[in-house]
């Protein structure tokens, strides 16, 4: 950084380009070159641009610099998950990388793609003197993440005069903000100036309520005619309890209801800067600025799930892979609770030297830009004390369904199997696996129901699958009743799996049956009285006690039910600990870019300008990943813990099995599964007898990177003045966006060890070719306009695919480049004033599509690579293996083992390796002729030893085939992609709404009163989130309008009274929206307030 800074401290500055401003009248005004410096970066600037003044801003009392987007032509704001961001030219997804948004002059753009937010809070309404929104690509001067537009936001602290205003706003939900700024001169030479917003409230969702300061401030040394400094700095501070979405079942019912998570969020921003200015002559101009950010937020969520997914078991998705339901496996209502620091530190250095030529006719820039970002996150996450017994379930849902609220859990139990129906049904089926006929042993009571009144029962539930049934299935099912060829209902089910049919449904039906009607049935009348045994006077049986070395008694009346049996064996069986999961996550990544740019305006006539521009950019991203996952298993407070530790063998037997760490230890050391895992096991049972206490590490992934970009973009622009109102231009560039630090790394979980592992993404830079032709002037003296037609193409746009996304202990995703993208778009703007009436009306056209997009081939080639991995590191290890055994004695060990690395090459190998029958002739074959021979031959081992080789390599080369059979069966189903939805070519890029139109109009009743509406209209647009694996869920969100009405009485010239009501039809529409949650839009708002200016 330093480096980046001694060089050229002194010759950073603004931005600039060339031409003529246009302010939000649209009417155009001249600019004179000059050196003030202001923050501004449109001086000279060609193309069509939207300047809205602190006047508009003031009229309508926006409360934040969001709602003022919200209104603004061209901008539209696009709400994640982690925050709102402003969307240029459909920018899309990953707008935080393709719009740069600027604070005077300086870039204040996060590189936290996933949970970074634009500190648009930190910034006081009041403080801002105007808002410079330039659409379309800037790469010479703004340099990459500009490709969709720039937004520069100055404040009043360039200001040199005295000035003041306070404002005072209450509105709805009991929100009061209280902001002042103040510019004063100190002097012939020196400006001070001050900003200041308190505010307080509460949000339209119930348990969302915040409270904020900010302080800006600064001073403008004028040291001669030459020679000008400024000092400025800010202070930030928001606390903040928000919530998460709702599912679309709750927004029904309640739009204001809180999500399941609840948030504090606590911010603090600081910056500071300096500004330095130096024009030795009319000709000549240096500006310099260094500016340093820190935006830190530490937060809270305490998360209360209805459903929780687990890792998925393979069995449920193999077994169900051709319906359109699947089964998960589920935590019940276990909270959790995450505390996280999230802290991005930013350092601009800018330096820029103009110079004019040939009578001022052109004018060269010459500048470079440094910047630094470096981000930092630190979470945890602990989820609540939970028993696998009680807590886990098994959730039956269609694949694309994922609405669980609580509500309609509470409204659907059958969606749900829980463990005490698993129990019931297997005591039913099963009953010599559970009832004794002694206190001592564990001799089952063998023929415990009697049949016929077993199957009566079952034909209840026979008769509910039917409809599943062909009517031939139904005959021969009730021609076999009552007979000896009886077999139940077992017998139906079993012909119905068989006939294709989806499977789920029938088995909705059988598990909605065995938690409701079947868990009502009376046991004594189906049992076989003579099974029962008798103690106390009671009858009934014996039922293992894991926890003791005598069975414990069930007594069995005429009142028993199914109920009961599940109750006494959960009871027994349920052990007494509890499990929780830790989750560490750590983040620290950094980026630093230096750029030198030049560029050239020159007037070739009165009416005519060309320029050109280029820019080099290096960026070097370094960083590290590291995610620690724990599982916490304890035994419960005052338990015997020699006397029930054994209990928790299932558990720990279920965590040693599916945990990456153990898995990892397990192959470094070479050791066989089982072995090493009852090893494991006994480990874990031992520390829980003595401490009550074992931590299985089930993650620990640690990942470093470094990566170096070049990038060299530029642009060629002409304009011709049409007369002196009138102008129209054309421009072309060829823009770059490089990728954000946090976009280097790959997150993805081993469908055959679920080993979860980083890797690098090999993520591409995004190269563009944007072209763009306007015009802009006037028709009458109070009729102004603009048009601006563009094409961007877009090669290697970045985008993620995320799975599991809402898991932290699942969730991985991938960034990969679509091959080519195109958005097509028209933007439209006029004005209209008349004596008391003025009117504005934009439309912005855009159609985002894909034009080229080899995704499936992208997710492939991961599972080409994934399998190629795992393939490769096994062959390794035998490889190792046989180095390493009585073969190393061998003269021809390597001759032995190129002949084994060259069979897995073999043409024949390669082409057959799914027939089993072929390929161990082939093995027989080619270990007889080329490997045989010579182990044969040697004469550095005895014979037994030969025979141990000879079998050991042909029995590997056998299970290679095996392996990698499993492998590509599993990676083919993992990966499958001919069934699923994915961004196609020829669709629309999500996240961009093709249509944004606006209406204004405001009109001066009195000289005091002056009242006005606005109307924005968004289109429709395609929201994307994670389904199966890699592929995608896409919902088309509906469009949505929100008319507005506000209104200023000025009592005096200095104080004046504001109201306003937004959204005034109250209509409903959301925010953020995907398949199956949305976080929810106020409805109608109201707003009152007063101004006061001295």
């Amino acid at each position: 950084m330093k480096k980046g800074y001694l060089g050229f401290l002194f010759l950073i500055s603004s931005l600039s380009s060339f031409a003529v401003e246009q302010e939000v009248k649209l009417a155009p005004t001249t600019v004179d070159g000059r050196s003030s410096y202001n923050g501004s970066v449109t001086e000279n600037e060609i193309k069509n641009i939207v300047v809205i003044t602190k006047e508009e801003i003031q009229k309508k009392q926006h409360k934040d610099l969001l709602s003022v987007f919200e209104d603004s032509p061209m901008t539209m704001v696009t709400h994640t998950q982690a925050g709102p961001l402003i969307a240029l030219r459909g920018s899309g997804e990953k707008t935080v990388m393709r719009v740069k948004v600027l604070l005077d002059g300086t870039s204040i753009n996060t590189v936290d793609d996933s949970m970074g937010v634009i500190p648009f809070n930190a910034i006081p309404v009041s403080s801002v003197e105007k808002i410079e929104i330039i659409p379309g690509g800037g790469i010479t001067l703004y340099g990459s993440g500009s490709s969709s537009g720039v937004i520069n936001i100055i404040t009043k602290s360039g200001k040199m005069k005295d000035y003041g205003v306070v404002n005072v706003t209450s509105s709805s939900f009991n929100t009061y903000n209280v902001n002042m700024s103040k510019g004063l001169k100190l002097g012939k030479n020196i400006f001070a100036n001050v900003a200041v917003e308190a505010e307080k409230g509460k949000g339209y969702r119930q348990k969302e309520e915040h409270k904020k300061y900010n302080v800006l401030g600064g001073f403008h040394f004028r040291l001669n005619d030459k020679n000008s400094i400024r000092i400025y700095g800010s202070q930030y501070k928001n606390d903040e309890d928000n919530t998460n979405e709702l599912s679309i079942y709750d927004l029904k019912r309640n739009r204001r209801k809180a999500g399941d998570t609840l948030s504090k969020v606590k911010s603090d921003r600081h910056t500071f800067g300096v500004d330095y200015q130096y024009n030795p002559s009319e000709k000549l101009h240096f500006t310099a600025n260094y500016n340093s950010s820190k935006f830190s937020r530490d937060i809270t969520q305490d998360a209360r799930p209805s459903l929780t997914f687990l890792p998925s078991i393979d069995f449920f998705d193999n077994a169900f892979a051709d319906s359109d339901s699947r089964i998960d496996l589920v935590l019940r209502n276990v909270s959790q609770r995450l505390e996280g620091r999230f802290e991005e530190n930013i350092d601009n250095a800018r330096g820029k030297l103009d110079y004019s030529y040939a009578n001022n006719k052109g004018k060269f820039t010459f500048g470079y830009d440094y910047t630094s970002h470096h981000l930092k996150r630190v979470s945890t996450t602990v989820s609540a004390p939970y028993n696998e017994y009680r807590d886990i379930g098994l959730l039956i849902h269609k694949k694309h369904d994922r609405a669980f609220s609580e509500e309609r859990l509470k409204e659907n139990p059958d969606m749900i199997i829980g463990y005490s129906t698993i129990a019931a049904d297997s005591m039913y089926n099963n009953p010599e696996d559970y009832f004794l006929n002694g206190k001592i042993g564990e001799k089952g009571i063998e023929d415990f129901y009697i049949k016929k009144n077993k199957f009566s029962l079952e034909d209840k539930l026979a008769k509910k699958l039917y409809k599943y049934a062909t009517p031939e299935m139904i005959a021969d099912y009730e021609k076999k009743k009552g007979t000896a060829e009886e077999k139940g209902v077992t017998s139906l089910v079993m012909e119905i799996f068989k006939s294709g049919v989806d499977p789920m449904p029938m088995m909705i039906d059988i598990n909605r049956w065995y938690q409701t009607d079947f868990r009502k049935e009376k046991v004594f009348s189906l049992i076989d009285q003579n099974k029962l045994v008798e103690k106390d006077g009671k009858k009934g049986v014996y039922v293992k006690n894991p926890a003791s070395k005598e069975n414990t008694f069930f007594e069995i009346n005429e009142n028993t039910t199914f109920e009961d049996f599940a109750r006494i064996h959960e009871t027994l069986n349920s052990p007494p600990i509890t499990s929780s999961t830790f989750v560490s996550s750590r983040i620290d990544t950094k980026k630093t870019t230096d750029s030198f740019y030049l560029h050239n305006d020159y007037s070739l006539t009165d009416n005519f300008d060309i320029g050109l521009g280029l820019r080099y950019e290096k960026s070097k991203y370094s960083g590290t990943r590291k995610t620690l996952t724990n599982q916490i298993i304890k035994m419960n407070p005052g338990v015997d813990r020699k006397k029930f530790a054994d209990s928790a063998i299932g558990t720990l037997d279920l965590y040693t099995q599916t945990s990456d760490v153990i898995y990892t230890e397990r192959t470094d050391r070479g050791q066989d599964q089982p072995g090493f895992m009852i090893l494991e096991k006994l480990r874990r049972l031992k520390e829980l007898r003595e401490t009550g206490q074992t931590i299985i590490p089930m993650v620990n992934l640690t990942t470093q990177y470094r990566k170096t970009e070049e990038n060299i973009g530029g642009d060629i622009s002409f304009s011709y003045k049409l007369n002196d109102t009138n102008r129209m231009y054309v421009k072309y560039e060829r823009a770059f966006n490089t990728p954000l630090p946090t976009q280097m790394t790959n997150k993805t979980f081993d469908p055959i060890h679920k080993v979860r592992v980083y890797w690098e993404s090999g993520i591409r830079t995004e190269k563009m070719n944007n072209f763009e032709i306007g015009f802009r002037g006037m028709l009458r003296k109070n009729i102004s306009f603009s048009a601006a037609a563009f094409l961007s193409d877009t090669y290697d746009e970045i985008i993620s695919v995320v799975k599991d996304g809402n898991s932290h202990q699942t969730r991985e995703w991938r960034f990969i480049n679509l091959d080519k993208t195109r958005r097509l778009g028209l933007e439209l703007q006029s004005e209209q004033t008349f004596d008391k009436l003025r009117l504005k009306e934009s439309v912005t056209y855009i159609h985002p599509k894909i034009l080229a997009n080899n995704y499936k081939d992208e997710v492939m080639r991961i599972a080409n690579e994934q399998m190629t991995h795992l393939i490769d590191g096994r062959r390794k290890s035998i490889r190792e293996y046989f180095n390493n055994s009585d073969m190393k004695k061998m003269k021809e060990k390597e001759r032995i083992i190129a002949a084994i690395d060259h069979f897995y090459q073999e043409e024949f190998y390669q082409k057959n390796i799914a027939d089993k029958e072929k390929i161990n002739h082939f093995i027989e074959e080619y270990v007889q002729k080329n490997i045989n021979p010579f182990i044969d031959n040697s004469s550095d081992v005895d014979n037994e030893t030969k025979k141990y080789l000879k079998d050991g390599i042909k029995n590997n080369l056998e299970n290679d085939r095996n392996y990698v059979s499993i492998i590509r069966e599993q990676y083919d189903y993992e990966y499958s992609l001919t069934n699923g939805s994915f961004l196609e070519e020829g669709e629309r890029i999500p996240l961009a709404p093709k249509v944004k139109a606006t209406f204004g109009a405001d009109y001066q009743f009195t000289d005091k009163l002056r009242i006005g509406m606005n109307t924005t209209y968004i289109g429709s647009y395609i929201s994307v989130e994670p389904a199966r694996v890699y592929e995608i869920i896409k919902t088309k969100v509906p469009a949505h309008f929100v008319s507005d009405i506000y209104g200023t009485y000025h009592c005096t010239e200095d104080f004046s009274i504001k109201f306003g009501v937004n959204n005034i039809f109250n209509h409903q529409y959301n925010l953020r929206q995907d398949s199956y949650t949305a976080t929810p839009a106020p409805g109608r708002t109201y707003s009152a307030g007063f101004s006061y200016r001295f």
